[in-house]
């Protein structure tokens, strides 16, 4: 399995890479480890795959498979959004906290906002209780929340087909004999 696995590390597609990455995290299959999954999402986010730049983020939130470092993971948040991943603005907006850059969480929080991630509003919230001099807090326009929910359920959508298909793969891959 391990060898398998290897070859798939060295020449496979990203999204493949970002799927087995997954499983890794999650611990989901025999012998599956957290600590391997950071690879498949550095082979994964290497080859442009925004999911895999997203968990890579998460992994060095965490410390996952890779030294526990937020400025890297706000640089792959970062990424992340670029690639497409919404969901990661309020990730971004809680790590450039943590890196003391507030002006960037704010913007990353309203941003957030305007494609429907009701979660901002909590990052938000905290950092207008900040006793700052010049708080980089502005209102909070609730008619930004519609603004692309079409795009969040259609990323929604296409994880779940990609689980599907991951599953199916699993599915095929522990029926063959080894």
């Amino acid at each position: 399995r391990r060898q398998r696995q290897m070859c798939i590390r060295d020449r496979g597609c990203a999204i493949c890479h970002n799927n087995l990455g997954s499983l890794e995290y999650l611990e989901l299959g025999i012998g599956a480890d957290r600590e391997n999954a950071a690879q498949y999402f550095i082979t994964a986010a290497e080859k442009g795959n925004a999911a895999a730049m997203n968990n890579l983020a998460v992994c060095y939130e965490e410390g996952v498979g890779v030294s526990r470092n937020f400025r890297e993971a706000t640089a792959y948040y970062e990424q992340a959004v670029r690639g497409g991943i919404m969901s990661a603005f309020p990730a971004l907006g809680y790590a450039d906290i943590i890196n003391g850059d507030l002006h960037h969480a704010l913007d990353a929080f309203h941003a957030s906002l305007e494609c429907g991630n009701d979660k901002a509003v909590e990052g938000i919230a905290m950092l207008s209780a900040l006793p700052t001099e010049n708080s980089p807090v502005a209102p909070v326009e609730s008619e930004s929340k519609n603004v692309s929910i079409e795009l969040m359920k259609m990323e929604i959508d296409q994880y779940a087909t990609l689980s599907m298909k991951l599953y199916d793969l699993s599915l095929i891959h522990i029926s063959e004999p080894t």
